[in-house]
């Protein structure tokens, strides 16, 4: 596998790239040091193939709008946006520490009702203060609610607003009649028909 040409690079004058995270449809998210702060974030950038491929592009930025104008403890938090010098869009957000909820499920494997309980309050509160906002998530699941350790509770924050539905104050619609979004195994019935 060639190697990753950010590594190593500098993002914007002010942001040194020390390692790719993780990987999604859109993009990678790497973690980040803030030349003047000397303070971690991640960043993800848009994938260089998808550069030209206009409804994809303008996924990714409304991911950064959408992320930003939902302001929720149990959200993510976006810091700053910008472009690289070959046109590809990013954001930067906090790093967050911790491991997706689907890694705790798949080591622990059956949570007690006692733990589940706080998560769902927790990411129905994040939902609610989304749809409030007129955003719908569309893949909620596992692998996109990020649990983290806050003084020896869990703590989640939602991630991936890359395919989320605005029901309000839309602009122009991004996802196809017959298009099916999100994943499979966490889809409602109703969207499959």
């Amino acid at each position: 596998m060639p190697r990753d040409p950010l590594l190593g690079r500098s993002l914007a004058d002010r942001y040194d790239v020390l390692e790719r995270i993780g990987e999604g449809a859109f993009g990678s998210v790497y973690a980040v040091r803030h030349r003047d702060l000397g303070k971690r974030f991640a960043i993800k950038v848009m994938h260089a193939r998808l550069i030209g491929q206009g409804r994809v592009a303008q996924r990714f930025l409304r991911e950064i709008q959408v992320t930003a104008a939902v302001e929720h403890p149990n959200v993510v938090d976006i810091l700053d946006t910008g472009e690289l010098a070959d046109g590809r869009p990013y954001y930067a957000m906090e790093l967050l520490r911790g491991e997706p909820l689907a890694a705790v499920r798949a080591r622990e494997h059956r949570l007690p009702w006692s733990r589940v309980q706080p998560l769902l309050l927790q990411i129905c509160s994040a939902l609610q203060a989304a749809h409030d906002r007129g955003v719908i998530h569309r893949d909620l699941k596992p692998a996109n609610c990020f649990c983290i350790d806050r003084g020896g509770r869990d703590f989640i924050k939602i991630l991936d607003f890359g395919i989320a539905k605005l029901t309000r104050d839309a602009g122009p619609d991004l996802t196809l009649q017959s298009e099916l979004v999100g994943t499979l195994w966490y889809m409602a019935p109703e969207q499959l028909i």
